[in-house]
């Protein structure tokens, strides 16, 4: 008989934000989050049902720090999917994780060790966490489409922290604004999110507080208007700062003690952007709100970046944290 792991083993490690509602069949939506097992044998299955809303959709797999993907099938069946065979019957650390945005979420309900498989303790997990709000650059909608070489998993890699991407192609911060459906003044609450229905369950933020929130917005709200460019003082320029300024107040409010950095991106936009983000910065009057330019700000790329360019954000982010004096994330 085949070892079947449920969802709610003691020895899951849950990386990211994910909806527990059902504890039997949690949903992950957001990039980068998953389930890491630790087992011994020789192969691994996991079954699941891939909630497709668009485009191909893909699984991606870490097996002991090897990174493969598997395409999914756009189906509301139940699928079981081999993610790993013939291994060395030894111990393994396999991360099961979404590759991509919103553009579908999975259904978790079990993995299969097969006959001799057995789940074993996992390793004691890093301390850091960090907390990424963000669009296409943050989700790694890159050469790849792959979270994995993202700047943020990157970064996370650097400072061997654990991270949450609430992230989303095109999007902006007011909802109606940018290339999504949705602005990150309603998703960045949320566990997960349907973007065919537009509904989500609400994440609980009691749960941690990060050590870092990283907020990488502005670059996909000058779509339709770039109002900031065109009117800096303007009515609708005024509003975004304001949305800005109250976006960042939740959080704060969630968590009073961690360090959060405002930055857009080195995607082309008009430096406006950046001013706009530096005047919300300087309206909080403390240490622990920042702002930061990378750089290339806002000229080296067009809506998406290479890896090597996530890569190179990423050392800069690093830099720039390990340069923070008198903040208390570290």
């Amino acid at each position: 008989m085949n070892t079947i792991i449920k969802p709610n083993h003691e020895y899951l490690v849950y990386r990211g934000r994910y909806d527990n509602t059902n504890v039997e069949a949690p949903i992950f939506g957001f990039p980068y989050s998953g389930i890491v097992i630790t087992f011994e044998g020789t192969e691994l299955s996991v079954s699941l049902k891939n909630l497709h809303v668009e485009k191909e959709n893909y699984l991606g797999v870490l097996i002991d720090k090897k990174q493969t993907e598997v395409l999914l099938g756009n189906t509301d069946e139940v699928q079981t999917i081999k993610v790993a065979s013939g291994l060395e019957d030894t111990k393994h650390e396999v991360f099961v994780f979404k590759r991509m945005d919103l553009c579908h979420q999975i259904m978790f309900l079990c993995f299969d060790l097969g006959a001799r498989g057995k789940i074993l303790m996992p390793r004691k997990q890093q301390r850091k966490l960090f907390e990424f709000y963000g669009d296409s650059i943050t989700a790694g909608v890159s050469e790849q489409s792959n979270a994995y070489y993202s700047y943020a998993a990157i970064l996370g890699r650097l400072q061997h922290a654990r991270i949450h991407l609430v992230a989303q192609e095109g999007i902006a911060l007011k909802d109606g604004v940018g290339l999504c459906k949705v602005g990150m003044e309603t998703l960045f609450s949320k566990a997960s999110f349907d973007l065919d229905t537009m509904q989500g369950n609400e994440w609980n933020f009691k749960k941690e507080e990060p050590n870092v929130v990283l907020i990488s917005l502005g670059q996909f709200d000058q779509y339709p208007e770039d109002f900031m460019k065109e009117d800096y003082n303007g009515e609708k320029s005024k509003e975004w700062k304001q949305g800005m300024t109250e976006f960042i107040t939740k959080l704060r409010n969630y968590y009073p003690s961690t360090l959060i950095v405002l930055m857009t991106s080195i995607c082309k936009h008009s430096p406006k952007w950046d001013r706009a983000i530096g005047q919300v910065c300087a309206n909080f009057r403390e240490n622990n709100v920042v702002h930061f330019l990378y750089n290339g700000n806002g000229r080296l790329a067009d809506e998406t970046v290479t890896i090597a360019q996530s890569e190179q954000m990423a050392l800069e982010l690093n830099s720039f944290l390990l340069g923070l004096e008198n903040t208390a994330w570290n």
